[in-house]
């Protein structure tokens, strides 16, 4: 039992460190968190989490639209520690993209991703740095592509054909209204469909448009403030649940992809190679023998990466034009 004369020089010697350690903890924020004299502006952020909590991560743009009108077309904000750059503007994108794309060239990591199965020696083409293996993966796909018409006239031909798909598909809601998010992903999917699959998809097939909400739903997940949180705090990942909760979208989309990966070995024939898929069966025959890239697993993620890097931003450009369109009859009569 303790003496009582003891309890006041307990309590505080508690109290010093508890006092030591916050002290230590606030004095290693302001390292962290400290610009230097070049950095962009941008808003003052809260101590260890940054800017993380004045994101609504269902609508981002909205708080970097406000820091934009604030600060300028080039400006910062923080995830916890992790200083992050943000630009506006095409002048600013295109001295970043274009006269620098050197500078800007490689990619952080992203622990999430990594859990996913995007790890370093299986580079998928978007989201992982810039390995050999990326490299590799990378010169194959867009000699693959160029093979099947990427870039060329008969390519053009097959947008055209699609896009005259999707008018009749608007054409048959006879002026009512109606939303056009899934009939549009659907044929930006099916030109990505055409060259990796060797095949569309018809706008009401059920198992096409299941793969299309996953795709959006994952894109959301990996988005989302869980996903921002657990990129920043990769320990967080060891808790099994959450991670297997974030992932799930993107989880089903590749189950979805297995499936037809499997069917197309099936029925693959090296001297008739009709798509991206039997190309890369076809690389991965012909690197067996070696240590190269070319697994089954890479092709999974290769295809998954040309869905969701594809997909998504041509999709989001179009609705945003008929949104203008919309709002400025006068570009739309043109």
């Amino acid at each position: 039992m303790l003496k009582p004369e003891l309890i006041p020089f307990l309590y505080s010697n508690v109290f010093l460190l508890v006092f030591t350690v916050l002290v230590c903890f606030f004095l290693l924020d302001f390292v962290k968190r400290k610009k230097g004299p070049r950095f962009p502006p941008g808003p003052r952020g809260v101590p260890f989490l940054g800017n993380i909590l004045q994101v609504d991560f269902s609508h981002p743009m909205v708080f970097f639209n406000q820091v934009k009108q604030k600060f300028g077309d080039i400006v910062s904000v923080q995830f916890f520690w992790h200083k992050i750059v943000v630009l506006n503007g095409f002048e600013s994108m295109k001295e970043a993209l274009i006269n620098r794309s050197e500078d800007i060239a490689d990619r952080p990591r992203f622990p999430l991703f990594e859990k996913l199965g995007f790890t370093d020696n299986t580079k998928g083409l978007v989201i992982i740095g810039y390995g050999k293996s990326w490299r590799e993966q990378r010169r194959f796909t867009l000699s693959t592509l160029r093979n099947f018409g990427m870039g060329k006239k008969s390519l053009e031909e097959r947008v055209a054909e699609e896009a005259q798909c999707l008018c009749t598909a608007f054409k048959s809601y006879k002026g009512h209204p109606f939303d056009p998010h899934y009939l549009i992903d659907n044929a930006v999917s099916n030109v990505i469909c055409s060259i990796t699959f060797g095949d569309r998809f018809e706008y009401d097939d059920a198992k096409f448009q299941k793969l299309l909400h996953l795709l959006d739903a994952a894109l959301e997940s990996d988005s989302g403030f869980m996903a921002q949180v657990l990129n920043e705090i990769p320990w967080l990942l060891n808790i099994p649940w959450l991670a297997d909760f974030v992932l799930k979208p993107d989880r089903d989309a590749m189950a979805f992809l297995k499936e037809i990966i499997s069917e197309h070995k099936n029925t693959y024939n090296p001297n008739y190679i009709r798509d991206f898929i039997d190309a890369y069966l076809l690389e991965m025959e012909k690197e067996k023998e070696s240590e190269s890239s070319f697994t089954e697993r890479n092709l999974l993620y290769s295809t998954y990466d040309l869905f969701t890097a594809g997909t998504g931003t041509t999709s989001t450009t179009l609705r945003w034009a008929l949104i203008y369109m919309l709002l400025y009859p006068n570009i739309q009569g043109k």
